[in-house]
């Protein structure tokens, strides 16, 4: 069996999703994240997804060219209201703002709302730690996985990013900023920064 490259994943999937109606900028946002997720190993939040975006943008129940709004409410708050569009495009329109209200205030809670499934979300989480911050990522999705070993579907969250590692919790759901803000005392002695961000996605 040939090997297929990252760079053939990405520029399919976003032909794929161009010629299912989404706008060129939206379909880059998405292409990435596949080649995240396959890159990482993680088939289910990768090309796995494809198709299912495909019929959905097809259908008209997924918009492929709305264009998210960015609303910095608070000093340590960002949110962005995807339009029910895609998550990635979202996180990306408002990443700038979150990143600057994190900086100046130590903190930033950072929400995507009503946008179309956000797959993994590690592949936001690792994003603020490029950028020298820790994140935790939560979403109100419903139980769909077990946990290794296990056979009931519980909630999940695999977004905790804390510098270069990624710790998975596979047990529960991380909800609210309590425990962020409980997760930033132990996380401190894990890496130097000391600048937190606290992702929902919805």
């Amino acid at each position: 069996m040939a090997a297929v490259t990252l760079d053939l994943i990405e520029s399919t999937t976003h032909a794929a999703l161009v010629r299912h109606g989404c706008r060129d900028d939206i379909a880059a946002d998405v292409a990435r994240a596949v080649r995240v997720a396959e890159h990482n190993g993680n088939r289910i939040c990768g090309l796995y997804y494809v198709e299912s975006y495909c019929r959905q943008l097809e259908s008209g129940r997924l918009p492929g060219d709305v264009d998210p709004v960015v609303h910095h409410d608070r000093p340590g708050s960002v949110r962005v209201d995807a339009r029910f569009g895609f998550a990635q495009t979202a996180f990306r329109v408002g990443f700038d703002t979150a990143l600057d209200a994190a900086r100046a205030n130590g903190v930033v809670g950072y929400a995507i709302q009503h946008s179309h499934t956000c797959t993994s979300l590690g592949y936001f989480t690792e994003q603020f730690a490029e950028a020298g911050l820790i994140a935790l990522g939560v979403t109100n999705a419903t139980p769909r996985v077990a946990a290794p070993g296990g056979s009931a579907r519980v909630r999940i969250s695999d977004g905790f990013m804390a510098g270069p590692a990624t710790i998975h919790h596979a047990t529960g759901s991380w909800t609210g900023v309590a425990n962020s803000v409980n997760h930033r005392i132990d996380s401190a002695r894990l890496c130097p920064q000391k600048t937190f961000a606290h992702l929902n996605v919805t």
